[in-house]
Formats: C-alpha cells, structure tokens, sequence
C-alpha cells in the first residue's frame, strides 16, 4: 500500500493479462474483460495461433456488480474475448472509435480519441471524468488508454487525483503530458514486452517492456504502480521475475505492486485515514474488559520493572540477536510444537494469515526489509510468545474491523484478549530469564547516540524476545 491525498478508497483485483478490477467507493470498473479458460487457442490476424496458458482465477459468476468497462480495443482476443462481450451488454463501455463502430448497436458503447474528455454521472450519482490516452499499439490499428478521475478524489499540487490504465502501448513521449495535467495516484501498467511478428520478417514490440515502464514511471510520477498484461501468452518476453529485476536494478521496486491473481487488494489509503481515527471505530467494551485492565496493568508493570533492574548496557544490539536467537535442537523442536498447538485453535490459523495480509504491511510501511511481514512470523515459528502477540493484535484488527463493517455485535469476551493475556504469561519468564535482552531493548528505546529514528526500530525490533514489545 502507498499513502496518497486520493479521497477515495482503492481495491484492485487482477484477474489475469490486462484484466482487472478497481473499486473507487461506489464505482466499479473493469479493464480488458478476458474470463476464457486455460488452453483455449485463437486464430491471430496474421494467422500464427495463440494459446492461453494460464486459467484465470475468477469467472463471470465471480464478478461484483460492475458499472463501467474500460477497453482499451476489441479487436484483440486477449483483450476481449467472447465471454467479455457478453459483460458489454447494458454496461456504459469506454473504447476506441473503431471499436465503438464494431460493437454496435450497444448504445451504452462510446468511442473516444486521444485526450478526448467525457463526463459521466454513474457509481452513486458522482460524476466522472474518464479521458482517453494514446497509445502506440499494431500498426493500422486504433488502442486507447484512460485516465478517471473526479471531483470528490480531490487535488495534489493543484492536479486533480486521478486512476490511469496505459492500455496496451509501447512507451511513447506523448505521455508525458498526463504529468502536467494530472496526479496519478494508480497506474495500471500493461507491461509484458508483447513481440509479434512483422509482415516482411523480423519481430515488432506492441507493449511495454521493464525500462521502458520505469521510464513511463519516472514521466508520471504515480503513487503506485500495478502491473499488469505479463503472464499466460507465448508472445509475452517479460514475465513477473524479469521485471521485478529491472525495477529493482532502478531502485524504483517500492512503487511497483504486483498482485496476487484473483485477490481484491486495497492499494491506497489516504493521508487522513493513516493520520486520524475512524469515526466508525470508537472504544468498545474491549478497553473497558476488567480481564483487559488487568493485563495491561500487568505489562506496564513488567516494563517498568525491567527498566528499573537492568540499565541500559553499552553493547550494539545486534550483537544479542545471535545470542538470543540460538536455542538447542531440543529447545526449537519443543517451541515448535508448542506454536504449533496454538495455531492450531480457533480461529487462530485466520489471524495468523489475516496478520501476514493485513497487519504486517501496515507495520512495514515505512520498512523495505518487511521486518514485521517476513522476519517476525519466521521469529514467531520458535517463540510461542510471539506468536500470541502477533495472533493478539491481528484478532484485535479483525474484531474492529468487523464491528466496524457491521458484521458483528459487541462483545463481553475477545479472542484478542484471550491471546493477549497468553502473550505476557509467556514474556514473563522470558524477562527474568534473559537480562542481556532487556538490555538490549531498553538501550534501542533510550539510546540517543543512535543515527536516526529507523536505526532505532532496527535495533529495538532485531532483539528477538525484543519483538514481543513492539508487538504488544
């Protein structure tokens, strides 16, 4: 996820090549419908067959409610293929002229040019603004990109916010306008480096490859990138390794996102949401749980009464996550299976994955190591302790998320504090047994020879029984 001034919530769920789904509050937008199963084969143009070799995740039944599509051309089969036509009926679709002409008499159907603006009332009765881009596809043949924006997504830098599907297309110079005109808070690339062959011999490129998405990037200058069109075609030369290569070779790899196929991802959340409370999540009966006050009575004492006993000692943190972080054969085995007992109750394997899908990147936000996402649950596989912590705080999200949604009723009892209290009966013997680990951890958190705040986090969160802290 990315942080942005976009006034808006933005899921995107990639179903597969350059189709996928944005959800923009109460609008629902599909690109590029493609829903045919894996091996289905088509007779190109040229005549040379093309095979699908992926099956996409989601098929028609699967679909939201969806209340405009964005086509970049129809006469592509993996861009449209017969059980996307089905999905044009009595939807408003937004593609090229000649496309428009070939899909009549489908009144909802509209043509447009590059730079060419329409206004749209639709998705709650907002208006919207969907402007088309060039692109440089075949020869001879017409493809659009789009830009949506709306009033109600609000402005950076005076440019109103907006969500940009490329379409298929090279890179071009021309594009680079929609930076003076726009802020791009999504992009949706279609990437794949699409090589076809050309009528007097030799291969033509008809999309983007790795650098030339990076340069689009820079050019544009959006929140986020998702990529798209890069998997399932023989004709595709970049798959997903080959361009997470080259992005991360440009130092660019935190502003491209690939998804998970079939996944309905949040992608952005706004400045206000990450810097202010909900309305809607209010304090509950959790904070006011006698079994909660006790507890964290308990930990503020456990705290206060470790940094009384063990001052901070002069010695680099780094040097306890070895130390500490070492146990016998004996020792993890027994860990593990404790930690394997946990997991196995309740609802607990959910928090856990809700923790990784969830919690975690919301922790790493500021992080490219991913220290919460990927370094604490392989902590937590030999420190029950841990684990219950971060089980603790993922019920906790779970539940206010979902009296939040309406999906549930207060509760007198939480599995949240079930596991909460767990956490400290297990950190307390940790505490007395492990002075140098105190140490460690209070030296992170009160250490002002330290280079920076992130060197600070570094160092709290490499001490493994430190974790515990950070986490509760």
């Amino acid at each position: 996820m990315a942080i942005t001034n976009l006034n808006s919530s933005v899921r995107v769920t990639h179903v597969g090549t350059a189709t996928a789904i944005i959800e923009l509050d109460n609008l629902t937008i599909l690109t590029d419908p493609y829903f045919s199963p894996e091996g289905t084969e088509w007779i190109g143009k040229s005549g040379a067959k093309l095979v699908n070799s992926y099956q996409p995740p989601l098929g028609l039944e699967d679909l939201p409610p969806i209340d405009l599509i964005l086509l970049s051309h129809e006469d592509h089969k993996d861009n449209l293929d017969d059980l996307g036509r089905q999905l044009l009926n009595g939807r408003h679709v937004f593609t090229t002229t000649d496309g428009a002409r070939n899909l009549a008499p489908r009144k909802a159907v509209r043509g447009m040019k590059p730079w060419e603006m329409v206004s749209l009332q639709i998705g709650g009765g907002r208006r919207y603004e969907i402007t088309a881009t060039p692109c440089q596809h075949l020869p001879g043949g017409e493809c659009l990109g789009f830009i949506v924006t709306a009033e109600h997504f609000g402005t950076s830098n005076g440019k109103p916010n907006t969500i940009y599907f490329s379409g298929d297309t090279v890179y071009i110079e021309e594009l680079a306008k929609i930076k003076h005109r726009f802020h791009v808070s999504v992009a949706l690339f279609s990437l794949g480096k699409a090589m076809v062959p050309k009528p007097g011999g030799g291969m033509l490129q008809i999309t983007m490859d790795s650098k030339q998405a990076v340069q689009l990037m820079r050019d544009i200058e959006p929140d986020i990138v998702i990529p798209l069109h890069f998997e399932g075609w023989s004709l595709f030369k970049e798959g997903k390794s080959e361009i997470e290569e080259v992005v991360k070779e440009e130092g660019v790899e935190d502003k491209f996102k690939f998804l998970a196929p079939g996944v309905d991802t949040k992608i952005l959340f706004s400045i206000e949401e990450f810097s202010t409370p909900s309305t809607g999540w209010q304090l509950d009966d959790f904070v006011l749980d006698p079994g909660y006050v006790a507890s964290r009575e308990e930990l503020r004492w456990l705290m206060l009464n470790t940094a009384q006993t063990a001052p901070p000692s002069p010695v680099h943190g780094d040097s306890f996550i070895s130390e500490l972080d070492t146990h016998s054969g004996e020792d993890r085995s027994s860990a593990q299976h404790t930690t394997s007992h946990l997991l196995s109750q309740g609802r607990r394997i959910e928090y856990l994955k809700n923790y990784i899908s969830q919690v975690a990147p919301w922790l790493d936000m500021f992080d490219s190591s991913r220290a919460f996402g990927m370094q604490v649950p392989l902590l937590a596989q030999t420190s029950p302790a841990l684990l219950c912590a971060i089980l603790a705080i993922s019920a906790r999200q779970k539940e206010r998320k979902e009296a939040s949604d309406g999906k549930s009723t207060p509760q007198k009892s939480f599995d949240s504090l079930e596991l909460y209290q767990e956490a400290i009966r297990l950190l307390t013997p940790l505490l007395q047994a492990h002075d140098q680990a105190k140490d460690a951890l209070l030296f992170s958190m009160h250490s002002k020879s330290m280079d920076s705040v992130a060197d600070c986090f570094k160092l709290s969160f490499g001490v493994t029984r430190g974790w515990i802290y950070a986490v509760l």
